[in-house]
């Protein structure tokens, strides 16, 4: 199922919020952030995996409530972090959101070539 390459852009982002976190282990609030970020992927990664189990489909309104508190958090970074660093993480975060909006089963190949275009322009 097409689930699979959302989950593997999600995991590039939680892997880009290790690096954070190791990288502002001395700010406290940046960190906190960081670690919340990243229980929030972590969510909506098991959701979309319990969804490829079930073969059901989702409601982009679903996504959007788990999506939402991800840039709640963007927000928050965006005062703790460096320009660099926050323009990395909100780059990918933008591509993944642009990404939960193609629907994952009836455009597989068409969402395959997205994944791949947004990659390379948001992770690279």
């Amino acid at each position: 199922m097409a689930i699979k390459d959302q989950l593997r852009i999600i995991s590039r982002v939680i892997d880009r919020t290790e690096a954070l976190k190791i990288q502002y282990g001395h700010n406290k609030i940046a960190l906190n952030e960081l670690k919340k970020l990243k229980n929030n992927l972590t969510s909506l990664k098991q959701y979309l995996k319990n969804l490829d189990e079930t073969n059901s489909t989702y409601k982009s309104n679903e996504v959007n409530e788990l999506v939402k508190p991800l840039f709640l958090h963007l927000d928050i970074l965006k005062i703790e972090m460096t320009a660099n660093d926050y323009r990395k993480l909100s780059k990918a975060l933008t591509g993944l959101k642009k990404l939960l909006h193609f629907h994952a089963k009836r455009y597989s190949t068409f969402q395959f070539i997205c994944a791949w275009v947004l990659e390379f322009f948001y992770f690279i």
